[in-house]
């Protein structure tokens, strides 16, 4: 198997696509990079980490209190560039994560989709108009459980997302026409203004 990311030119617009339903993985233009390719379980959990996160980006200290919070800020540190220097390497770019002005940004300027956001996306949209075989189609897309991503104790928490319940069921059976049943998307019940 080929374990070269695709050659893309430094100043190209390429689009990052990231798998966390059921399995990790990453694509690049459509082109899915090999699972050879990832030399740490740190960087995947750094690339896992900031695809959650609005804007793909954190500061740096919620990175090491997310990833590392064992460790001093030193030591932590210094995990979080030896990561980055790994994810980089899967990624096939120098400026796949940049580490800059305290923060850490995953595939900044460019197009980044997430599997879950993507799902989640369409589950609202469905529930919303009620339509039963929006529904099916919905949840023929879910790719399974959320994988666990890292949290920081203080830091920002991955969103709120209907891939986080273990029993997603939507409108089962939606595609024969039954009767219609909720669908819980959300973990927690949203907070009034």
């Amino acid at each position: 198997m080929d374990i070269n990311p695709p050659a893309v030119p430094s100043g190209a617009l390429t689009r990052l696509e990231v798998f966390l339903l059921g399995r990790f993985a990453v694509a690049i233009d459509d082109v899915e990079l090999a699972a050879e390719r990832w030399p740490s379980l740190r960087a995947t959990q750094l690339v896992q980490l900031l695809s959650l996160q609005p804007r793909h980006r954190l500061t740096r200290d919620e990175v090491i209190d997310a990833l590392w919070p064992q460790l001093d800020p030193e030591a932590g540190a210094a995990n979080l560039r030896k990561a980055a220097h790994h994810a980089r390497q899967a990624l096939g770019r120098h400026d796949g994560i940049v580490l800059q002005a305290g923060e850490v940004l995953l595939w900044p300027e460019r197009p980044v989709t997430v599997d879950a956001q993507r799902f989640e996306q369409r589950a609202d949209a469905a529930l919303a108009t009620r339509d039963p075989a929006e529904c099916a189609e919905a949840a023929g897309s879910y790719g399974g459980a959320l994988l666990p991503v890292p949290v920081s104790k203080a830091g920002p928490k991955p969103p709120a997302s209907a891939c986080t319940n273990a029993t997603c069921s939507c409108c089962a059976p939606a595609a024969s026409g039954s009767a219609w049943r909720s669908w819980p998307l959300k973990t927690s019940p949203p907070t009034a203004p």
